[in-house]
């Protein structure tokens, strides 16, 4: 089997995977004192919070998890071994969850 073969086969088991989600700082949004100062936060970079100023703050989002893309890189690193384990690293990673529910 080929390379291109081997990664039609990667991107069907990707599709096959369970959607996982990773939070990640991705954005940066702005926020006023006002809010930070109801949110509890009383400080910024050491200096006290003012209600009328405006404040970056970088965000939490959940982003997917992109079986494809992971399992290429495994692929191309540590060939069909790492494939087999991102996958069972996966399954393992969902079985703790169902035993934490």
């Amino acid at each position: 089997m080929g390379k291109k073969a081997k990664l039609k086969q990667i991107r069907k088991w990707a599709k096959e995977m369970p959607v996982l989600h990773t939070k990640q700082l991705v954005r940066d949004c702005v926020v006023s004192g006002g809010q930070l100062y109801k949110d509890g936060v009383t400080t910024v970079a050491g200096e006290p919070v003012r209600v009328n100023s405006n404040y970056v703050k970088k965000k939490l989002i959940d982003v997917p998890v992109n079986h494809n893309r992971n399992m290429k890189k495994m692929y191309n690193k540590h060939g069909k071994d790492g494939v087999v384990g991102y996958i069972l690293e996966v399954k393992s990673i969902v079985d703790k969850a169902k035993e934490g529910n």
